[in-house]
Formats: structure tokens, sequence, C-alpha cells
């Protein structure tokens, strides 16, 4: 039977890091206090140190705006192409009906009407009307 894969959370590793920099405590024992293995520790407190800088950087909020306006274009632009669907099909749906006489998007679709059934009764072929 495999292990489950555990996740932690951002907080839990941020803490432990900052743990660790105060340096109260070595790496091995904060690994083991915490059931982790020692290289985890090691490698969340070397992508702290690499993204510190972020924390500082101005651009990070110019692109998250650019990124949020990007976003919004694309959400519009898809409501427009949904409206536009939505209208083709009620059109199409209301030909259909004009044309057939009946709902039904195998109509729509240009599907062969079913032929004339017959049916035997008493040895004799009739024709039955749809």
């Amino acid at each position: 039977m495999s292990r489950q894969r555990r996740s932690f959370s951002a907080k839990f590793k941020s803490d432990l890091v900052i743990e660790l920099l105060k340096g109260e405590k070595d790496l091995n024992t904060l690994a083991a206090e915490n059931n982790i293995q020692p290289n985890l520790l090691r490698n969340w407190k070397k992508e702290f140190l690499n993204n510190a800088s972020l924390v500082f950087d101005d651009k990070r909020e110019e692109n998250l705006k650019e990124k949020l306006a990007e976003e919004r274009k694309e959400k519009a632009a898809y409501a427009k192409k949904v409206g536009q669907l939505t209208m083709q099909v009620d059109w199409l749906k209301k030909k259909s009906e004009e044309t057939y006489g009946f709902r039904g998007c195998r109509a729509a679709a240009g599907a062969v009407q079913q032929p004339r059934m017959l049916h035997a009764f008493a040895g004799t072929i009739h024709t039955l009307q749809p």
C-alpha cells in the first residue's frame, strides 16, 4: 500500500523557515519536531530566501493589475460570445418550428423524417399516416 503524499500550507512552511532563521533551534531539531525531512526544510528555506525580494517589488502589484485587467477583458469576450451563440440557437429553434411545425433538434439539423409505417393486420397491409 502506497503512502499518501502530504501537503503543507504556505503559512506552516513560512512559520518553520522563520523559526529556523531566528536560530533558536537547528535544522535537524526543527525537522524532527515537525516530523518532516531536513532536506525538505532546507529546500523551503532556500525558496524563501530566493523569493524574499518579491515582497518589496513594486512591479508585482502592477503585474497583478495587468493580469486582472486581461482576465476581465477575456471574461467580457466570453460573455459576448455566449450571448451571440444563445441568440443563434434561439433563432434556429424558431426557424425549425416554422419550417417543420414541431420542436426538435433532429428536424432542425435536417434529419430525414421516418417513412410511413406499414401495419400488417388480418393479412392485409395498411398505410398509416404519421
